[in-house]
């Protein structure tokens, strides 16, 4: 009878704690996998719906030859990806060429998870208004840039 009670009280809280952390881990917070004997390109800095779609329409413009349909983007952001933000990457004229990744673009861990080192161009991109002065933007954008060369300089590749 108290192997029953014990399970009767166990397994329930153990299950509320298998569940609260499944729910706190992102599908975004891994390394990217990417496709073979494909180029990428990171983009970082402001993500937000709108410039994105505006630099991924412009991207894969056929204009720019057909070896730019054989790279990948990977967009590294702070923040999960809205569900606007899903629905663009699920896009078929995007899926399988558009990944995205959680984290900071200042911070080594979530340039090695973006494959920073694998990358053959980065686009930082910025607000098109900033609000009030725009040193804050700056800064960030600054900031960016500084630990994107301090990456490639301890990688060996600047």
């Amino acid at each position: 009878m108290a192997i029953v009670a014990l399970i009767a009280f166990a397994v329930p809280s153990r299950v509320t704690r298998l569940v609260d952390l499944a729910l706190k881990t992102s599908a975004y917070n891994k390394t990217v996998a990417l496709p073979a004997a494909s180029r990428h390109a990171l983009v970082c800095g402001n993500i937000e719906l709108e410039s994105i779609r505006q630099f991924l329409h412009e991207f894969f413009n056929a204009d720019h030859g057909p070896n730019i349909f054989r790279t990948t983007i990977v967009i590294l952001h702070n923040d999960e990806p809205s569900m606007e933000m899903k629905g663009l990457l699920r896009d078929p004229v995007y899926a399988n060429r558009v990944f995205y990744v959680k984290g900071r673009a200042t911070s080594f861990k979530s340039l090695k998870r973006a494959r920073i080192d694998l990358a053959t161009c980065v686009y930082i991109l910025t607000r098109k208004h900033s609000h009030g002065t725009g040193i804050e933007d700056d800064a960030d954008t600054v900031l960016i840039a500084l630990a994107l060369n301090a990456f490639a300089c301890s990688a060996g590749t600047a």
